[in-house]
């Protein structure tokens, strides 16, 4: 087991660290679990556009529908189009989790069925709810919803990330007018087609 510590911040990973207390005995070896259905899965048919934006650690059940994708002729044979809005402090390996995996997803998918959008917070000082309502980005995203009946997916931080994209989707979705991309977005939820793995 890897204990996560960032250097010189002070800063430990919460899980790791809990387990090395656990190791080490300083807490009772007992570990609290529980299982929560989720409902952050892929649509049963991938012909239509699917929008993929996370942040840092919200690239892993995207990770996740990808090798699903990969792994089944079937599945590669329907996708359309997949766009992922990926957040990152840097593009390094510290920072760029899964690097491999994505072009390897890349590869298998060609660019124009996989298209990836890397937004560096510490170049460009922009998050992925600033890159989505530029364009082509927004006309893009509303052509796939609103024309496409495509799907999108948010996983990431809730109060920060999340609310920011949300707030820009309803801008997208409703061109600029709040009350009819709000009522859009609640929409594509009540279809399923919008769905969120915030924390």
């Amino acid at each position: 087991m890897k204990l996560v510590k960032e250097e010189n911040s002070g800063f430990y990973g919460v899980c790791s660290k809990f387990l090395e207390n656990i190791i080490t005995g300083k807490i009772e070896n007992r570990v609290p679990i529980f299982i929560r259905k989720s409902k952050f899965k892929l649509p049963m048919t991938l012909s239509k556009p699917l929008v993929f934006i996370g942040a840092g650690t919200g690239i892993a059940p995207f990770r996740g529908f990808l090798q699903d994708i990969c792994s089944q002729s079937h599945k590669l044979k329907q996708v359309e189009k997949i766009v992922i809005f990926f957040g990152l402090k840097e593009l390094n390996e510290k920072y760029w989790l899964f690097a491999q995996d994505i072009e390897k997803f890349q590869k298998i998918l060609g660019n124009e069925k996989l298209e990836f959008v890397h937004v560096q917070s510490s170049i460009s000082k922009e998050y992925v709810q600033d890159v989505i309502k530029k364009p082509p980005f927004c006309e893009n995203i509303s052509n796939y919803l609103h024309e496409k009946q495509g799907n999108i997916f948010i996983c990431g931080d809730k109060s920060g990330m999340a609310a920011g994209v949300r707030r820009s989707l309803v801008s997208i979705l409703g061109n600029d007018n709040v009350k009819d991309g709000d009522k859009y977005l609640r929409y594509l939820q009540s279809m399923g087609r919008f769905k969120e793995d915030v924390w």
